[in-house]
């Protein structure tokens, strides 16, 4: 029964206690009543008239209901006879809103079905946005940028749209961060030419801990900076040091003892890093170069389109800083950072950058390569979300796009396969006196 519509009917039956047979010929004798959500019984307005069948009564009875009657979620009617040894059947009944679809799908009911409508008609548009995305103006002043396309690699690889996507833009560049980690042990792992940075610490007289920056594994080389470019300190895997107990690393901090080098001396320390910082890209805020000219001080917009700008001192240091504009794109080896200022310290200066300028501090690996990454990440996601048939081919595609790292390292190694590197000074690393 609908609520609150007019032109119902309800039907009820009335029969001889004594036989249970249909009562035929009473409806002059039955008064209905009407109680609306369990209220008073009020009599309806209508009488009830007897069903025929062509000509022959059944013993059932039709009470026509108006709008008013009707106005209720539950309507409970009360037939009654004044015939003696006659009863009639009582019922219950529930409403529900009226719905009138036309063949052309055109809805006209209550409000709550024309809000389920607007929902509805909107749904082929939300899946056309969702495929045929067409990127911002401000997306296209990053398209040169690692985390753009490693994001368009994701969600390509996954199928996930950019609408309502159920892994946001800012979640994923978290994940792209942490995947580069991965990429860049492959990548060190037996490499003869490691992904390195270098920090520069100066020795003061009173002073025996340097802290280095957060992300330093394992060092390569310590060597004093100027002319002569001496390595006095290696850790290949290995504890050989020609100086002993001088010198040594605990986790990121080096330890020198006092004494031991002049002060005022400056040593550059060479090390793997064990990942990258927070990887971000957005707007440049300036550039100017140093007051020795050979670097560039960038300082990048404290609100990055991408990612969030790092908080650790230096912790940028072995990154990459690109640079682009409308007419060049530029790439340096970030040597500095400033968390207070945001201010990236690059050597080989800049060259004047003209118009609107972006940064991004991607991964050291070079565009094209760095492809991986995005793959890496979108086989990790595949595998959380329980697809194993599309992170097996992820896997697969990942494999052969690191295959190329491998192999270059496996050739470059491939004339010193045979030897067993010593823990000596005999070792050829630690013969090697300048840079």
């Amino acid at each position: 029964m609908y609520k609150n519509t007019d032109g119902q009917v309800v039907i009820f039956e009335a029969f001889t206690a004594s036989t249970l047979a249909p009562k035929t010929g009473d409806a002059a004798n039955i008064t209905c009543y009407l109680s609306k959500d369990g209220g008073e019984l009020v009599a309806s307005t209508n009488a009830c008239t007897e069903l025929l069948a062509g000509a022959t009564p059944l013993g059932s009875y039709v009470l026509a209901l108006t709008q008013e009657e009707t106005n209720c979620d539950v309507l409970h009617l009360l037939p009654t006879t004044v015939t003696s040894g006659v009863q009639c059947v009582k019922k219950t009944f529930y409403t529900n809103y009226e719905m009138e679809v036309a063949c052309d799908a055109a809805i006209t009911a209550n409000t709550m079905v024309l809000a389920i409508k607007d929902k509805t008609d909107t749904i082929p548009a939300l899946l056309d946005a969702a495929v045929f995305t067409t990127p911002t103006t401000e997306d296209t002043n990053y398209t040169n940028s690692f985390l753009y396309r490693a994001i368009d690699t994701i969600r390509t690889n996954l199928d996930e749209p950019a609408v309502n996507a159920k892994y946001s833009d800012a979640r994923l560049t978290n994940m792209i961060g942490e995947s580069y980690v991965n990429v860049l042990s492959e990548v060190n792992r037996l490499s003869r030419r490691p992904i390195v940075s270098r920090f520069n610490i100066t020795i003061t007289e009173t002073i025996e801990d340097y802290v280095l920056p957060y992300h330093a594994t394992a060092i390569v080389a310590i060597y004093q900076d100027g002319g002569s470019g001496v390595r006095i300190f290696y850790d290949n895997g290995g504890h050989y040091s020609v100086y002993g107990q001088q010198l040594w690393l605990e986790h990121n901090t080096l330890k020198v003892r006092s004494g031991f080098i002049p002060t005022g001396t400056v040593l550059t320390v060479e090390y793997k890093a064990g990942g990258c910082a927070s990887l971000c890209t957005g707007e440049i805020s300036s550039a100017t170069d140093a007051s020795d000219g050979l670097s560039t001080l960038v300082v990048a917009d404290g609100t990055p389109y991408y990612g969030t700008l790092d908080l650790h001192q230096n912790g940028y240091i072995g990154s990459v800083l690109r640079v682009w504009t409308a007419s060049e794109i530029q790439e340096r080896i970030i040597t500095g950072y400033d968390c207070t200022t945001y201010t990236l310290t690059v050597k080989p200066a800049l060259t004047a950058l003209v118009g609107d300028a972006y940064y991004e501090i991607a991964p050291a690996i070079y565009q094209g390569l760095d492809h991986v990454v995005g793959l890496y990440t979108a086989m990790w996601i595949s595998s959380i979300e329980g697809h194993p048939v599309r992170s097996a081919r992820l896997e697969k595609l990942y494999a052969r796009t690191i295959r190329n790292v491998r192999l270059n390292e496996f050739y470059s190694r491939l004339d010193t396969a045979g030897n067993i590197p010593m823990n000596s000074h005999d070792y050829e690393r630690y013969r090697v006196l300048g840079r």
